[in-house]
C-alpha cells in the first residue's frame, strides 16, 4: 500500500476515534501516534487518544464561544496533548532512535498543540492534518516554520 492511502488509511481511524471516544461537546478530536521501526519499515499503531475525556458530566465553558477562541477556559487536555504526554511516560519506546514518528490529527492543531508536538523531535517523521477549518492556524503555521514535514489532506 503506498503512503497516501496509508495516511488517508490513518485519517480515516482518527476520524473514527474521535466520532466514538470523544466527550467534548463542542468539537471531537482525536490523534493517532504510529512508529515505524527503520530497521525494518513496519508501522503500527501505538497510542490513540480524543480530547473532551474530563468532560463527561462538565458544564462545557466553551460551547457557545467561536470556534478556535479562548482555549484557556476548555476545561480538558487536547488529544495533542495528551498523546504526547503519553508516549513521553512510555520507557520502551521514547528517545529510542530505532523508531520514528508519525502523528495524525482530525485538525489543524491549536499553538498550545503545536507547541507539544514539537516535544516528539528528533523521532517526529512527520505531521498527517485532516485540514478542517481556516481559523486558528497559528500551531499548524509554527509547525511548518520549525521545518516539521506537515501532511495536509
Amino acid at each position: 500500500m503506498s503512503q497516501k492511502l496509508m495516511d488517508k488509511k490513518y485519517l480515516i481511524i482518527t476520524e473514527r476515534i474521535a466520532n466514538k471516544y470523544s466527550r467534548c461537546k463542542k468539537a471531537k478530536y482525536a490523534c493517532v501516534l504510529v512508529l515505524k521501526d527503520i530497521n525494518c519499515e513496519r508501522e503500527v499503531l501505538i497510542y490513540y487518544t480524543t480530547n473532551g475525556l474530563e468532560c463527561r458530566n462538565k458544564k462545557c465553558l466553551r460551547i457557545n464561544q467561536e470556534s478556535g477562541k479562548n482555549y484557556k477556559n476548555c476545561n480538558t487536555k487536547h488529544a495533542e496533548q495528551r498523546i504526547v504526554e503519553l508516549f513521553e511516560a512510555d520507557k520502551l519506546f521514547y528517545k529510542n532512535k530505532r523508531y520514528k514518528i508519525k502523528l495524525y490529527i482530525n485538525s489543524e492543531p491549536c499553538l498550545e498543540c503545536a507547541l507539544a508536538i514539537m516535544r516528539l523531535q528528533p523521532q517526529l517523521e512527520k505531521v498527517v492534518i485532516k485540514r478542517t477549518r481556516e481559523v486558528n492556524l497559528e500551531g499548524l503555521k509554527l509547525l511548518k516554520k520549525e521545518g516539521i514535514n506537515i501532511q495536509e489532506y
